[in-house]
């Protein structure tokens, strides 16, 4: 089985631009860049390495470029008989320097062959020595267990999971967490607003303290925290007592005081429990939910400011203790202990990524919400400052940006503070979960999605996921009209030469070219993690299929009747297209179905 076309391509281009820098013994570092072209009239691949070494060689590049293209044919020259299906038809010069490749049909050979299975191919491709040794945490989601999830954590969802399907697709080990923030003043806060809900209950006229969580889950909430059992006898009481108590400001604050702490923690543990309910609901799971309380229990919050201590990055100023985080790109120093002994949320979130690599892991994705990214020099900084982060180790964060709900046209109102905000479940209660996997991933995450909801409801081609599950769907009704198992299709090793004839033809040449490429966009995803090229990638092989279904030379039917030979690599294609359209569908969690 052959490797990726780029990946052989590559290995030629790099052998044949350091035959020509020996040769001009120049000693030139270079990254082998590959693209491609923008229509199949440039080629299959193309190259702009001739460009960079024009100062180096002091050359002009198209005549670096025919000197890189003649060593190239050498090569070609040298592996003819050598065995193998793959082999460059040709090499041309376009534009200032261009080198553009051209695949030669015996390439596509092994696509032919009964024994093409997608699943063997990725896999063989994606086994890499360094892979094994990578241990990737990639944390996502991670909101606040005050509230039900957001569209935007909604977002932050689809595109943890599907990154991380991928990572693992191409054999990295990946860890998914959800960091849950079960400490400090939040909590507080939270346990405080049950014990006014409760009060309010019982008939006590009281107004809510202003930083109070408004959401009209909170009463919803209560109730089963008061079904619950896990609210002691002593602060079950009645509305004669609570009435007594309000009455009174001192027994007031140490009833609120107390009961503050027995709420929040229920409350916390209901509201994550539903949070859970509704990742798994939209197809996100996660290896771990890490407790933020523990590493404050542990001892972690107090042994990472003793790191940044013991290296010089710490001053105290008026009773508080800061970290020089200015000295990493940060636009003032930030608080670590507050002058009262508490320590900040900052400083948790330190120990916190402090403790992900002492757990083994040598990269951290993490994907955080809107407007964060000041935080991100200050904790990188930080984990700078105490020596964590070494040459094996890398931190990076993904701003998933704001998520623009769209209905009629016109935008749909969010609050969170007044609890008017859509949530996960809102969303899933009006349009499929396909649909809002997909919509998610379609745009950069590092730009405002408009995610339109008529659309996202639409079952037509007009709706892009809808299209692309119909494609699939054609497929198998293909199949099931020409009456094929799709467990047995393809040619016998010696039917394949003459084959390839009948996939020369503009559009079928095109959808396969298009195919082949699902492994290096993975490969590409798998560094870059922009995981909206897959939602476009897919759109882009179903729009190719339609039209290559819809070619009056490709109806397989009549060409299975008419010249069977002809026909079995129509069906070929249509199975290749299977495979893809569905691993590509199931990276993204959305179903492809065999009848719609």
């Amino acid at each position: 089985m052959q490797s990726f076309f780029r990946t052989r391509i590559r290995e030629i281009l790099r052998t044949a631009t350091d035959n020509v820098l020996l040769r001009a013994q120049v000693a030139q570092p270079l990254h082998i860049k590959l693209q491609y072209p923008p229509n199949a009239t440039y080629g299959d691949y193309s190259s702009p390495n001739a460009m960079e070494l024009a100062k180096a060689l002091k050359k002009n590049p198209r005549a670096i470029a025919e000197e890189i293209a003649e060593e190239i044919r050498k090569i070609q020259e040298e592996k003819t008989g050598s065995g193998g299906a793959f082999s460059i038809a040709d090499v041309k010069i376009e534009g200032p320097g261009f080198i553009n490749f051209f695949l030669a049909d015996s390439s596509f050979a092994d696509f032919l062959s009964k024994s093409f299975q997608l699943k063997d191919y990725l896999e063989k491709n994606f086994i890499g020595e360094h892979k094994p040794q990578e241990k990737i945490n990639l944390e996502y989601v991670s909101a606040n267990p005050t509230g039900p999830l957001n569209i935007v954590s909604s977002r932050a969802a689809a595109l943890g999971d599907t990154i991380s399907r991928i990572l693992s697709e191409c054999g990295y080990s990946v860890n998914r967490e959800y960091y849950v923030n079960d400490y400090g003043n939040q909590v507080e806060i939270l346990g405080r607003t049950f014990v006014y809900r409760y009060a309010q209950k019982l008939g006590i006229s009281v107004e809510l303290p202003e930083d109070s969580y408004m959401g009209s889950y909170i009463p919803d909430i209560l109730e089963e925290i008061l079904k619950s059992g896990e609210i002691p006898p002593e602060f079950r009481i009645s509305p004669e007592e609570m009435m007594a108590i309000f009455s009174d400001e001192i027994r007031k604050a140490d009833y609120i005081s107390r009961a503050a702490g027995i709420f929040g923690k229920t409350g916390l543990e209901m509201i994550l429990g539903g949070q859970k309910k509704d990742l798994e609901n939209f197809g996100a799971f996660f290896d771990l939910f890490f407790s933020e309380r523990t590493l404050h229990e542990t001892g972690k919050v107090a042994t990472a400011l003793e790191l940044l201590r013991k290296a010089g990055h710490t001053y105290d100023e008026q009773g508080a203790e800061y970290f020089r985080s200015t000295d990493f790109g940060d636009e003032k120093d930030r608080v670590l202990m507050r002058s009262d002994g508490r320590p900040t949320y900052f400083l948790a979130d330190i120990a916190y990524h402090i403790d992900k690599f002492h757990r083994g892991f040598t990269t951290l994705y993490d994907i955080w919400g809107p407007d964060h990214h000041g935080y991100i020099p200050r904790l990188t900084g930080a984990l700078e400052a105490s020596g964590i982060i070494k040459e094996n180790n890398s931190f990076s964060v993904i701003i998933a940006q704001q998520v623009n709900l769209l209905e009629n046209g016109k935008p749909v109102e969010m609050s969170k503070r007044a609890g008017k905000f859509q949530t996960m479940k809102d969303l899933l209660d009006i349009i499929p979960l396909d649909a809002a996997r997909y919509f998610f991933l379609m745009r950069a995450i590092s730009t405002p999605l408009d995610f339109d909801l008529d659309l996202a409801r639409e079952k037509s081609s007009k709706n892009p996921v809808y299209y692309i599950q119909y494609a699939h769907a054609r497929i198998y009704s293909i199949f099931r009209e020409a009456d094929i198992d799709v467990s047995h299709i393809g040619l016998a090793e010696e039917e394949i030469p003459s084959s390839l004839q009948y996939i020369i033809p503009g559009d079928r040449k095109k959808l396969l070219m298009n195919l082949s490429r699902l492994g290096e966009l993975l490969e590409d995803i798998s560094q870059n993690l922009e995981a909206h090229r897959l939602a476009s990638f897919l759109l882009e092989v179903a729009t190719d299929f339609t039209e290559f279904y819809h070619g009056k030379d490709n109806r397989v039917v009549e060409k299975l009747r008419d010249n069977p030979a002809e026909g079995r690599v129509l069906v070929i294609l249509a199975n290749i297209t299977r495979q893809i359209l569905e691993k590509g569908l199931s990276l993204m969690g959305v179903r492809a179905p065999e009848r719609m």
